[in-house]
Order: structure tokens, then sequence, then C-alpha cells
């Protein structure tokens, strides 16, 4: 009845201001005890987290090879079907896939595709050059260097992906057969057909404007025989969904500026204080100099230490962030080599959060923009069971929605909102759909947010 009141009686404009005086009281007050912790514990909690890295995982290959010519005869042999091109061949039949990665096809939500690197030759991120000398006659050095590593290539086509003008990449594996190591790329499948003409000059159009907006370089321009009619190389291919660029190879990633103001404009909840900036993200953004109201690092110490204590590893586990944010538990999650991560938002920042993943070099997540309150949410997840729940601040906004009743789960991670208690979200979660028992509460505080309580929960059985 009084917030009815109080809205009904004071504009819009005063109820911000005294909003926004509530926040500089806060953050006024939480500066000693801020202050103390960023000068003292900074070296305490900063990089203590052994990760086991965003890296390229090894998968043994049942057919045994030497280097990509045996791979390829033994193609031949065992009746795999595979297209090949100047510096990659590429396996699409699941039914093929199987014949030499057994089980890869069950590692990834969706229908995928196999490229196989020719180039031997390692850039310094630890990738073949796409364009390796050692694959191909035309190549040179020149040509080398500037197309770059398969690391660039991948990472250029999630950010195009997003545009659904090119095929995601799943992620990058290394192919072994005893001591010899092929690397493979997995990608989004795009079966239909080639795109010619009109209908591939308006394709093409679409498409340097994306370029352009995104930072992404064009080695050639639009002179190169992949963007010139009639046919365009072939390579721009038309499904259900749209067309696509298949062959992301000559392109350059350039800085992108905007990615740092669009963190800003849709990661905020519309806090300021005496000192921020009116609108400034939700969340630090280590490596991007991006000051937030939570303190990362410090929360990702307190999380990493209370699952440490129980012994509880994400390693290939499916995982699911709801409220994620810009990513920070997604991210987290895949760098302790969790198998899949979903990460559920608004639209607007879940836009925004696939673009900073993809630019991080990071693919085995999905990041859906989504009402989180709607039922519908539970059809469009890619699982309906999770080994680990991330529920952190969004209670408050959503309640425990009834889709996520529907999931199977075994850890429950709840963080609660500013000055609430550990008794009443306990009584929250209790009276919940979720049947889960407590192994653990404590309370933390970071950024310029006051302390805030923080469940760790597992599924009773």
């Amino acid at each position: 009845m009084i917030k009815k009141i109080y809205k009904s009686v004071l504009p819009v404009s005063v109820r911000e201001l005294i909003w926004r005086r509530i926040h500089d009281i806060r953050f006024l007050s939480s500066i000693p005890s801020n202050l103390y912790r960023k000068i003292f514990n900074t070296y305490k909690y900063k990089g203590d987290i052994s990760y086991g890295e965003n890296s390229v995982k090894e998968l043994n290959s049942s057919v045994k090879f030497s280097n990509i010519e045996d791979l390829r005869l033994s193609f031949v042999d065992l009746d795999i079907s595979f297209r090949e091109g100047e510096f990659a061949l590429y396996v699409s039949n699941t039914g093929d896939i199987e014949k030499f990665l057994p089980g890869l096809k069950d590692r990834y939500p969706y229908r995928i595709g196999v490229k196989l690197i020719k180039s031997q030759s390692i850039h310094s991120d630890g990738t073949p050059f796409y364009c390796g000398l050692d694959a191909s006659k035309t190549a040179t050095k020149i040509i080398m260097t500037a197309v770059g590593s398969v690391e660039e290539k991948k990472i250029i086509s999630n950010i195009l992906s997003e545009h659904n003008v090119a095929p995601r990449v799943y992620d990058v594996i290394k192919l072994k057969s005893e001591n010899n190591v092929i690397f493979v790329m997995i990608v989004e499948h795009i079966d239909g057909e080639v795109v010619t003409g009109l209908e591939g000059e308006m394709f093409v159009k679409k498409f340097f404007a994306i370029l352009k907006d995104e930072g992404v370089q064009p080695l050639g321009g639009r002179s190169s025989g992949d963007f010139s009619a009639p046919d365009f190389g072939k390579n721009i291919i038309k499904n259900n969904s749209g067309a696509h660029y298949i062959d992301i190879q000559n392109f350059n990633l350039n800085v992108n500026n905007k990615l740092t103001s669009a963190i800003n404009d849709t990661t905020h909840f519309g806090a300021s204080n005496l000192i921020r900036s009116d609108r400034y993200s939700y969340q630090s953004v280590p490596g991007m100099d991006i000051k937030g109201k939570r303190d990362s690092e410090y929360r990702l110490h307190v999380i990493n230490e209370l699952l440490s204590r129980h012994n509880i590893t994400l390693t290939n586990s499916h995982v699911l962030d709801v409220g994620c944010n810009l990513g920070l538990f997604v991210k987290y999650a895949l760098m302790c080599n969790a198998s899949w991560v979903v990460g559920l938002d608004m639209p607007d920042v879940a836009k925004t959060a696939r673009n900073y993943m993809y630019r991080g070099g990071f693919t085995k997540f999905d990041i859906l923009g989504v009402d989180l309150k709607s039922s519908s949410i539970f059809d469009q997840l890619p699982y309906k069971s999770f080994d680990f729940i991330f529920y952190m601040s969004i209670e408050g906004h959503i309640g425990f929605p009834e889709w996520l009743g529907k999931l199977s789960f075994e850890y429950f991670l709840y963080e609660g909102h500013e000055g609430e208690s550990i008794k009443g979200i306990t009584n929250k979660i209790n009276s919940s759909q979720l049947k889960v028992r407590i192994l653990e509460n404590l309370k933390s505080r970071d950024g310029d947010s006051l302390s805030r309580p923080i469940l760790l929960c597992k599924r009773a059985q």
C-alpha cells in the first residue's frame, strides 16, 4: 500500500533523485570496509583460482594417422565422405564423424561438422596458422601471417554468427593418434543450396556492412573471387535460417571500442553515486579496465573457495546461470572445464554478453535473451538437466519461476540481495518448489555492494 502511494504521489524524476541519493549513502558508507579490502586483500584473492583454462583439449582418434594425408587416405578406405579445400578437410555426416571420433556428437547440443586443419605451423596463440606453408604449395609466409591463426578465425566466425551470416564454431580440439596431432574446428553445419547471382550480391552488401560494424577487416576487399558473381566461390550457402558465408578465412579482427560502452549501457541497473557515472557496469570486467558495482574477482574468489570446501568440481559438467549478466559465472565454469554452459538474461544484456564471450575466445556456451519469468524458457534450453545452477542475486527480480522446478540438477548456488538475511532466504528456499538441502551458508560483501547471503544447496534425494 505504501509503495503504491509513494509511486502515485511522487513523479518519476523525484523518485529517481531519491534512489540515487540512497545509492550515494550506500556507496559512502561502504568506502571504509571496501578500501581495506581493496588495499589489503587484493593480493590474497586476485589470481588465486587454479583454472583448467579455456584451452584446446585432446581427443583420441579411433583411426591411426601420422599426418593429414594418412587420415585422408583412411577416410577413403573407410568410405568416410569429406570435402577437401586447399587448407582443410570437412566431414559433416554424423555417422562418418562417429567412425573416427566416436562420441564427439554427444559433446555438443547441436548438429556439428568437423573441419580438419592441414597446417601444422603453430601460431603464438597455440593453434595452427590457418594457411600454413606446409598445407599448400600456393601459401607464402606473407599470406600465412596475414590470414592468422585458427583461434582468430574461430573468434571472427562466432562474432559474425551473431548476425546469422556465418556458422558458429563450437570448439577447437586436438585430434590425437599416438604422438601425432591434427587441429580440428567443431562447427555449426550449414546444409543448404549455393547462393548465386543477385541474391548473392545482396548478401555480400549486407555482409560487408556487418564486417565494418564489427571491426572485421577483409583481406583483399570485394575483389576476391569469394565475393564475385556469379557463384561467389560457392561459399555462400542458404538454409532455413538465411544465407551464410561458410569459409571464414581471409579476415582480420580489429579492436572494437563499442564493446566497452555496450557493457556499461546494458549491464547496469541504473545505479549511480557521487563518484561513478550515471550508468556503470553491474560488475567489474578484469582486463578491460571496467569498474562496476560488484568486484568480480572477489566474487569468484568467494565462490571458488566455497566449492573447493565441498570438493565440487565443474569439470565435464552442464551448468546453468540464471540472470547471468555479462557472463561472469559462465566464463568461470568454462575455465573450470565445464562441458557446456547456458546463461539466461534479458535480450539486450544477452547480446552484449555473447559478444564479450566470443571476443574472449569462449565457445561452448549459450547465452539466451529471454523473459526470465516465462514458462517457455524450459523448451528453449538445450539441456533439461544440469549438474550445477547459479542463481545469483536474481530471486528478488523473478522469484522462483515455474520452469525452474521442472529442471533436474545436483547443486544450486543461491546469492541473495543486499540487506537480506540468511534466515530470510533460507525460508524462501524451503517454501519454494526446489527440493534441496543446504550444505553451507555465509555472507559476503564486495565492490560498492552491501553484504549478501550465499547458500550452497544440493538436490534432496
